[in-house]
């Protein structure tokens, strides 16, 4: 390859080790992560926190477990916060709203998808929480291919293959680019594409289509400007040819019947927590550099997005293939893996 096309050495990749090295260490002399408990009367509140699994599609599972004991326990250190130090992950929509419905947990971080499901039998707070990059809240997703290729629009690549970046958006984005297809009159995504594939390495997602041995890729756009300023030929030699509207694919929201006095002492110091060092380091687990709350307005232009794709699942045109509308598409069914 290139050296000049080398691979790209993405920042939170450093940061989350430092963070998983630092747990592991922690961990290790005793149970740093679980001081919370060992420093407050049983009588004392503390902030019953949970994650979908889904956040930590390209992160081992006991890395992120043992980043968020110590997120826990800086919570309590830094911001008098006292978070418990059993977080909870979730593999399911399921348990998620078993967990909030049930109350087992005050707040939990989910995926915008997962919040739409979730939404129709659990009430959540109106002021939720959003990650911020250098893009802002919102993620746009960007479908590319390359300069050369004789395709033009979104109907031309019919039969042809897809890559797509796989993380926390990626379900989000598969249901966009499954909305376009359908608005377009050119069927479901299992049938309209050749072949589909989830790649976790954002650089082997877009190489292969600057390389021409895939047709295109699909990623967000801060991806391919990253991707594009590691190696500026990408950025000459690929092309967009679809984008989405801005969305917000990962809120962390709260239960709207939650009686956690914590939970207006959280909402006004996350915006403060990127100050510290470990705080940085847990948010890299996230792909964010801060947090924000906002009104869960915000979400409204996504949920519209997923409204649209189940009803055009629903309307008598759409293909007899159709799954249950309000399921988005399975991803063994649209990824081979």
């Amino acid at each position: 390859m290139n050296s000049s096309l080398r691979q790209p050495r993405v920042c939170f990749h450093r940061l989350f080790r430092c963070g998983c090295v630092l747990a592991r260490r922690a961990l290790a002399f005793g149970g740093f992560a679980l001081t919370l408990t060992a420093t407050t009367s049983e009588d004392q509140p503390s902030l019953r926190v949970g994650f979908s699994a889904q956040q930590f599609l390209d992160v081992n599972e006991n890395d992120a477990r043992a980043a968020l004991k110590i997120w826990a326990s800086a919570m309590g250190n830094d911001r008098g916060i006292p978070v418990h130090p059993f977080i909870a992950i979730f593999k399911s929509v399921e348990e998620i709203q078993d967990a909030l419905l049930n109350n087992e947990v005050d707040c939990v971080g989910l995926t915008t998808v997962e919040l739409w499901k979730v939404r129709q039998k659990v009430s959540v707070w109106p002021t939720v929480v959003f990650g911020h990059t250098d893009a802002g809240i919102d993620t746009e997703f960007v479908l590319l291919v390359h300069r050369d290729s004789p395709i033009q629009q979104l109907a031309d690549l019919h039969g042809q293959s897809l890559l797509v970046h796989g993380n926390v958006h990626e379900e989000f984005a598969l249901i966009w680019l499954e909305t376009e297809l359908l608005e377009a009159k050119l069927g479901r995504a299992s049938a309209f594409w050749g072949k589909v594939a989830s790649v976790p390495k954002l650089s082997r997602t877009v190489l292969p289509v600057f390389f021409k041995q895939t047709d295109a890729c699909l990623v967000t756009r801060e991806s391919f400007r990253t991707m594009s300023e590691l190696n500026p030929q990408v950025g000459r030699q690929l092309r967009i040819i679809a984008t989405s509207p801005p969305v917000i694919t990962v809120p962390f929201v709260f239960r709207s019947v939650s009686e956690s006095p914590l939970r207006e002492q959280l909402l006004a110091e996350v915006g403060s927590i990127s100050e510290t060092t470990m705080g940085r380091q847990t948010l890299a687990l996230f792909h964010t550099n801060a947090l924000i709350a906002h009104s869960i307005d915000e979400l409204e232009p996504s949920f519209a997005i997923l409204d649209r794709h189940q009803h055009l699942l629903s309307s008598p045109d759409a293909p007899a293939t159709r799954i249950d509308p309000r399921t988005p598409p399975p991803r063994d069914a649209l990824i081979a893996k």
